[in-house]
């Protein structure tokens, strides 16, 4: 089962935080803004008092769980081990299960996470430009810089070629309006690492592109996304047992518990490369 599970590639991890909640109640997790900035002191010599403000986020986990039953006479007949390697689909079917709920998430279709949104050009040097100014440019709530940069291109696999041309091209030709000539080096070479995600433009994921991309800062800086898992149980169960009296064979099934959160829309930028 673990070897399956773990041998699905997932992204999951590269671009949120893990975070382990004890059980299925909503959980209300706090970010505290403390505006501790100096500020000068009066002819009466008092000190301004600094303050705080919260933010809260809600989320939860669910159990995901499939069943398979196979009977007696298959069983016995099994002699290539075939059930061993059905059994064992249940670890790729619970990495499934984990990346189409979080990549839902992340996508957010019909959602207002990314308030940021960039309608810029196909993926392009300019177009990096625009997404690194704005995450650049964000601010807290008292208006200061919170000097995050990205880190991570996510992208479709429709546009991994060109993302890691501009990610470690010295050089990149691109095209150029008439009259307008482009410099061919590449200011964004060696900024970020890319990120090849297929579910970004699935059929089960609702909302899916084969044209947006995602520009992402460090999520030790910032974090954009949770993906959640119930602490007493880390990794899928599977569980077998005999059929119940009046039946031949055995039931075999998976439980894993898990979910995923947005969480800080300032610490990633989306364009849908549609202009």
């Amino acid at each position: 089962l673990m070897e399956e599970y773990n041998y699905d590639a997932s992204n999951v991890g590269l671009v949120s935080q893990r975070m382990n909640v004890k059980d299925f109640k909503t959980i209300t997790w706090t970010n505290i803004f403390k505006d501790l900035t100096l500020k000068e002191i009066g002819a009466d010599g008092a000190m301004k008092q600094g303050s705080v403000s919260e933010t809260e986020y809600n989320f939860s986990i669910d159990q995901f769980a499939r069943e398979f039953s196979v009977d007696r006479k298959m069983i016995i007949n099994d002699d290539l081990n075939a059930l061993q390697r059905v059994f064992a689909g249940f670890g790729r079917g619970a990495s499934v299960a984990e990346q189409r709920d979080f990549w839902t998430t992340f996508v957010d279709d019909g959602g207002s996470f990314y308030t940021a949104s960039l309608q810029t050009p196909v993926l392009s040097i300019d177009a990096l430009t625009t997404m690194f100014t704005v995450l650049r440019s964000n601010t807290d709530e008292n208006g200061d810089p919170i000097s995050v940069t990205g880190t991570t291109l996510i992208v479709p696999p429709s546009l991994e070629t060109y993302a890691n041309q501009l990610a470690k091209d010295l050089t990149v030709n691109e095209t150029t309006a008439v009259g307008k000539p482009k410099p061919a080096s590449n200011p964004h070479v060696g900024k970020f690492s890319v990120v090849v995600e297929p579910y970004l433009n699935s059929g089960n994921v609702a909302g899916g592109s084969s044209t947006a991309f995602y520009l992402q800062a460090n999520n030790r800086d910032i974090t954009s996304f949770v993906n959640l898992r119930l602490a007493s149980q880390q990794e899928p169960v599977i569980r077998q047992e005999q059929l119940g009296v009046g039946k031949l064979g055995i039931a075999t099934d998976c439980v894993y518990d898990f979910g995923s959160s947005q969480i800080d829309n300032k610490g990633i930028v989306k364009s849908d490369g549609s202009v």
